[in-house]
């Protein structure tokens, strides 16, 4: 499961689908690295601290308006739903 997490979470991100379900696995398979190595060098530390803070912000704020999501999935979404305004 981590190794397709690795492989398939980030293509997602490239292509800004499901973009905080992406970050927050990537952010889990980052946090696993981490405790899983204990003798990890300090710059790797902080590369994956640095990691860590770009998928945290990915997961608290999400992609916006550079998804395809938004772009894209969002709209059909509204478009399909029933306007509850409606008689």
């Amino acid at each position: 499961m981590g190794t397709a997490g690795e492989l398939v979470l980030p293509i997602l991100l490239l292509f800004g689908l499901g973009g905080r379900f992406a970050a927050l696995g990537l952010s889990v398979i980052n946090v696993v690295a981490v405790i899983s190595l204990p003798d990890m060098a300090p710059a790797a530390l902080q590369q994956h601290v640095t990691w860590g803070v770009l998928l945290a912000t990915l997961a608290v704020f999400g992609p916006q308006a550079w998804s395809l999501d938004h772009q894209w999935v969002s709209p059909r979404l509204r478009a399909s739903s029933p306007n509850p305004t409606d008689p």
